[in-house]
């Protein structure tokens, strides 16, 4: 006999897709051809805090100054994990990043 409740406190399946401009770009079903896709791969700066109340204010803004952010992380696809610990802090998860000079 199959469970009554299956499906409490999770998000309902979901398939990716994207836009094409036109329905043969659709066919060859390339993200890359289409012009809403945007890939996010390549080096981005960043700036490591050891605590939320450390995170600069405004720092989401477009507008916002990172020139003087040191940090690089290469992001490729999926990858998320790499070579350069970050220091524990009590009650935190730990996981390593890879900084690109």
């Amino acid at each position: 006999m199959p469970p009554l409740i299956f499906a409490v406190n999770k998000e309902a399946p979901r398939a990716t897709s994207l836009s094409y401009s036109s329905p043969e770009l659709a066919i060859d079903d390339e993200y890359a051809t289409s012009p809403y896709f945007l890939s996010l791969d390549g080096k981005w700066k960043f700036r490591w805090v050891p605590k939320v109340a450390d995170i600069p204010d405004g720092f989401y803004r477009e507008d916002y100054d990172i020139s003087q952010w040191s940090g690089r992380i290469e992001f490729m696809g999926r990858q998320s994990v790499s070579q350069v610990p970050i220091p524990r802090q009590k009650y935190s998860y730990s996981y390593t990043i890879e900084l690109i000079e």
